[in-house]
């Protein structure tokens, strides 16, 4: 075991954060981590040259945090493993298969390895396409085990992070200053192609691959390859974009999400660009289903900026018409013509060794890390059988919840505190009921007590245009008069003006507002 340069780093950050940080702190320690796929925190030459990607060396001290004996948050704990209870399912089954499945039907079925060998070893591209071996055991099944176990570790402590106060901000914060990061490393491994700092942080053992086509150099950033670097660009961009839908810090999510979106659009990647055309037709269709789901500024600034971006391209087009030319080529090779390509061939040619697992192992799969497969769902199904397949599926639509509303209609539509309130206007608040006013505490209380999540509809027909209230009203101040000392021949305390004599909450309120003995001069 041989700790790298990036590992050495990784341990310093994890080790003050555990000191002095906290669990929301550590999981975006993580989250920064991921950025790093085509790194090596650990080498393991002892078992076939595999090693540890930073994220998974996170995920270690992501665990030892929530784990760490005195924060330990139980309740947020068994309501992270009740929640995550099909993806534990997942990975125990994963693990187990990956040490028994292999060695049950070792020499029965063919496969292809998941450590192919280089392209020069064969006598033709066509043995180097349909390549394969007898299933054996090898230490990819070990690696891909310590892969399941991080996963799920990563999910459980995630949900005990996200349950801390205002966790929700620090995670959508660190999201777009990795998408930010994201886009600069993309456009420096395009602009320098082989720059030295991009390479010092490519030192997995991986298959690093450079690839251009026609002189256009394919963004990779500091991913093994440019389907990595799209893959993972496009799960940062859903999120931000989904946050700027839903009015979660507009002014930080947007602009990071178009500067996402523009270089995934430049990426040459095709599950990228297959992605991204997906979503979009998700988005509208969402849009016509659920009419309110998109708000009106919302849909003009995406029509403005739809409209900047076709003439920007018909500019181009007139300035320098062989460079488009060239540019939708190369567009229309990794898209319409990747069918056809050697590329695509290989990748089917998985695919159905995955199927034919799944059939030949009775459903109960060969063992994950056992085969490489260009398919998740396939991957799944050679390698874990139905007891994968169905876990997955299940969490997913636990996870995503297709068939709530909330999941496409964003809180500020559903939420009625999202409601518009003029300038200067109270925030909206439980009205108290009528025999509350009868007793002076009761209603101190009602205004002193924060917003809830359902305002009266009072408050409503009080504000039908202007802003949103705020989330956070500050308090007030109690206007309950009390009995004032000395108070020698005034009327009735309730009576009395001039407010609550200095009280600033209800408790000072109860302990003034009590009926004292008149004093006689």
């Amino acid at each position: 075991m041989h700790l790298t340069l990036i590992g050495a780093a990784q341990l310093v950050i994890g080790f003050l954060l555990l000191m002095f940080g906290t669990v929301p702190g550590m999981l975006a320690f993580v989250i920064v981590s991921a950025l790093m796929m085509g790194s090596s925190a650990i080498d393991l030459p002892a078992i076939g040259a595999s090693s540890i990607p930073p994220i998974e060396f996170a995920a270690v001290f992501l665990t030892i945090r929530v784990l760490l004996p005195g924060s330990i948050n139980v309740p947020a704990l068994a309501a992270a493993l009740r929640a995550n209870i099909l993806m534990i399912i997942f990975v125990a089954y994963g693990i187990v298969g990956a040490i028994l499945l292999p060695r049950l039907y070792a020499g029965q079925i063919d496969v292809v390895p998941m450590r192919v060998r280089a392209l020069n070893r064969y006598e033709s591209m066509e043995r180097f396409t349909y390549a394969t071996q007898r299933l054996l055991p090898t230490s990819q099944n070990l690696t891909t085990a310590i892969y399941l176990l991080g996963t799920v570790m990563v999910a459980i402590c995630a949900y005990v992070a996200l349950t801390h106060k205002d966790a929700w901000r620090l995670l959508v914060k660190t999201v777009a200053v990795v998408a930010l990061i994201h886009v600069v490393i993309g456009i420096a491994s395009v602009a320098v192609p082989g720059n030295a700092v991009l390479t010092f942080f490519r030192n997995g053992a991986y298959a690093q691959i450079d690839n251009s086509y026609r002189g256009f150099v394919r963004m990779n950033g500091i991913a093994p390859e440019a389907s990595a670097y799209g893959g993972f660009g496009f799960m940062l961009f859903v999120f931000l974009f989904e946050c700027w839908i839903r009015d979660v810090m507009p002014r930080l999510t947007g602009p990071c999400a178009l500067a996402l979106g523009l270089a995934l659009g430049a990426s040459t990647s095709s599950l990228a660009y297959l992605g991204l055309v997906s979503y979009a037709v998700l988005v509208f269709l969402r849009s016509v289903v659920f009419p309110k789901t998109m708000r009106v500024d919302r849909l003009l600034v995406l029509g403005a900026t739809t409209m900047l971006f076709l003439m920007m391209v018909a500019a181009a087009s007139v300035w320098y018409p062989r460079l488009v030319a060239e540019f939708g080529d190369m567009i229309t090779h990794f898209t319409l013509e990747k069918s056809q390509s050697q590329s695509s061939e290989q990748r089917q040619f998985w695919s159905l060794i995955g199927y034919r697992a799944f059939l030949e192992s009775y459903g109960l799969g060969i063992g994950a890390g056992s085969f490489r497969s260009s398919s998740l769902i396939t991957a799944i199904m050679g390698s874990m059988g139905v007891i994968g397949i169905v876990c997955f599926v299940s969490y997913l639509l636990q996870v995503f919840k297709p068939l709530r509303l909330s999941t496409y209609v964003s809180p500020p539509i559903l939420a009625p505190q999202s409601a518009p309130r003029r300038p200067g206007s109270a925030s909206p608040r439980w009205c108290p009921p009528r025999s509350a006013v009868r007793h002076p505490i009761r209603a101190c209380s009602s205004r002193c007590l924060p917003a809830p999540r359902w305002p009266c509809a009072r408050w409503y027909r009080a504000n039908r245009s202007g802003f949103r209230p705020d989330r956070r009203p500050a308090r007030r101040r109690c206007t309950i008069p009390r009995w004032p000392d000395p108070a020698p021949s005034l009327p009735p305390w309730r009576d009395v003006p001039g407010g609550c004599g200095g009280a600033t909450t209800c408790a000072q309120a109860r302990r003034t507002s009590s009926p004292r003995p008149m004093r006689t001069p």
